[in-house]
């Protein structure tokens, strides 16, 4: 499930770049990076049984468990620096720093459809 919300997000950030294949490169290996953290899941939890009871225990293994939550907190801060730059570098086209921050974390200069995709990536990121 968290894949596939995920590659939604890689493709409207793969839309602002306009296709440029570096990007869209980072962008595909890191959610694939996550769908195979998600596949593998399921192979690093192992079942034991509790002596004399017919009963089994859980177990997850510290690497399996580690990945699969790592993964998608580094995918989403990628896709959200990448929303952010490209959304603050096509509205503040000045070289100015705090005006460049401003557009990138505050929306500020923004129109106000691209303040609203940088609103809903910085709630979903939250």
């Amino acid at each position: 499930m968290i894949p596939t919300t995920l590659l939604l997000f890689v493709l409207r950030t793969s839309a602002l770049y306009n296709n440029n294949r570096y990007i869209v490169g980072l962008l595909s290996m890191s959610w694939l990076g996550v769908l195979i953290c998600s596949i593998l899941v399921p192979f690093g939890v192992s079942g034991y049984a509790i002596a004399k009871t017919g009963y089994c225990i859980e177990v997850k293994t510290a690497l399996a468990g580690g990945f699969a939550e790592i993964s998608p907190f580094v995918h989403d801060t990628i896709v959200f620096f990448a929303t952010s730059w490209a959304l603050s570098k096509s509205s503040y086209p000045h070289d100015n720093a705090k005006g460049k921050l401003q557009a990138m974390f505050l929306g500020k200069y923004l129109p106000t459809f691209s303040k609203s995709i940088l609103h809903d990536g910085q709630a979903y990121y939250l």
